[in-house]
């Protein structure tokens, strides 16, 4: 605590950003970001959610392996106010189905494109389109690719609290 002011998450991702820029900050087995980088990214990723939609409080759903791209969708959801709820992939369609629904997530982002580990495509894009027809409370279905990360999103730097004050791109 400094000052009296407790940190959270977004916070502190943004003061690592702010202290140690080109310091990595995040590692997976095929590619690594500064905290520079990550902070930039959290941020894109919580202003392209709450350009669909999202408002502090609201729920999205992900599927994906572990990857990188998990800190980020975390350090989205603490940066927009957003709620993940992770789903276990080897949940059953039905499952899954019902852990969305029950916790009216808005947004069900995906992990596609191909493993680097082993060549395969991942099996999720097909399997979420099938349960398309029985998750009422997702409005809007983004994927992501591990081979093609910057894909991710591609909103401007800013958070959606500056989304109403400023038309010029900032970082939080």
């Amino acid at each position: 605590m400094k000052n009296g002011r407790w940190m959270t998450a977004k916070d502190v991702l943004r003061v690592n950003a702010f202290k140690w820029p080109e310091k990595i900050g995040i590692k997976d087995m095929y590619k690594a970001y500064t905290f520079k980088q990550w902070n930039e990214r959290a941020c894109r990723l919580a202003n392209a959610l709450a350009d669909m939609g999202m408002k502090k409080g609201d729920r999205f759903a992900v599927l994906a392996y572990n990857c990188v791209e998990w800190m980020e969708i975390y350090g989205a959801a603490a940066k927009g106010g957003f709620i993940c709820v992770p789903l276990m992939f080897r949940l059953a369609p039905v499952e899954m189905e019902y852990n969305i629904n029950h916790s009216e997530c808005k947004v069900f982002i995906v992990q596609g494109g191909v493993d680097g580990a082993d060549g395969k495509e991942f099996p999720w894009i097909k399997q979420v389109t099938e349960m398309k027809k029985n998750l009422p409370t997702v409005e809007k279905y983004v994927s992501f690719a591990i081979e093609t990360p910057t894909t991710m999103v591609s909103s401007p730097m800013r958070t959606p609290l500056q989304r109403q004050a400023s038309k010029s791109p900032q970082q939080s």
